[in-house]
């Protein structure tokens, strides 16, 4: 009887055995065909966003084209819509000037960005705003509250004040004290290609930003024959171009793209591409 006892036992210990291992694949194919899943959807998706991208950029450009030719001249800025194969996309093009410049834009107005659209108090807003004229600025004398290259290396910075204009928004992070948290509150109301007079076109400005500048909307301008704003042929101005597709539900991608209209001249380009910005993803609340 005891070896009977051995016998079923050991046939017991077996049986648990073979359970775990059984429990254990079972487990395993279930997280391999999560991941494929997972990587199917991850695929598909950036196919998506490939595709998204490409009827945006193609939309943009010919928004510029028709606008150039001067078809559908109206009053900047300007809101149409282009279908390309069977895509709805919304653009929107506005004057780069209604962002404000921050190569040309006065402390003061650096200031109230930083106060009132970054979340900085108003002596926060008033170094950073130095330094970002510092940065800028030629010279190597730091104004008040400011800094130049030896507040950089003091600070154990990797960077140093460039003493020329700012190339990106995104080279505001190199600006001593500008964090990642602030930057991407202010990135939306901000640009380097503006009028270039420091002058901030309150027809085109989105309204948070009239609104920390205490500016109010100031009449449309109209578009000469050509369907061009007289002001932007050849005065090295540009136009922000916003294209939108909807992603499903409430999502939209979005592209934003820095255009300028080039005189007609030998050896140019009629429409420049100078930046686009990273895509992005918008969810509407309403």
């Amino acid at each position: 009887m005891r070896r009977v006892r051995s016998r079923f036992g050991q046939r017991g210990v077996v049986l648990v055995a073979v359970l775990w291992i059984v429990a254990a694949l079972v487990i395993l194919v279930a997280g391999l065909s999560a991941s494929v899943r997972s990587d199917v959807q991850s695929t598909a998706s950036l196919r998506d966003q490939v595709a998204m991208r490409a009827l945006a950029e193609g939309a943009v450009l010919l928004a510029m084209r028709d606008l150039s030719a001067g078809k559908g001249a109206a009053a900047l800025p300007l809101e149409t819509s282009i279908s390309l194969g069977g895509t709805p996309i919304r653009i929107r093009m506005a004057s780069a000037a209604g962002w404000l410049d921050i190569n040309t834009a006065p402390p003061e107005r650096l200031e109230r960005l930083l106060a009132h659209i970054g979340g900085l108090d108003r002596r926060e807003a008033q170094v950073l705003a130095a330094r970002i004229v510092d940065w800028r600025d030629p010279d190597t004398v730091a104004t008040p509250g400011g800094a130049e290259d030896e507040a950089y290396e003091s600070a154990g910075s990797v960077y140093r004040t460039r003493g020329e204009r700012f190339a990106t928004p995104e080279d505001l992070l190199q600006v001593l004290g500008v964090s990642f948290e602030v930057f991407d509150r202010i990135r939306g109301f901000v640009t380097t290609e503006g009028s270039g007079d420091g002058v901030l076109d309150a027809r085109s400005a989105p309204q948070a930003l009239l609104e920390a500048m205490g500016e109010s909307a100031l009449p449309a301008g109209s578009f000469n024959a050509a369907g061009v704003p007289p002001e932007f042929l050849g005065a090295g101005n540009a136009l922000r171009v916003e294209a939108r597709i909807s992603a499903g539900g409430r999502r939209e991608y979005v592209h934003v793209a820095w255009i300028r209209i080039n005189a007609a001249s030998e050896g140019s380009l009629p429409i420049e591409v100078l930046r686009t910005e990273p895509p992005t993803f918008w969810t509407s609340t309403d």
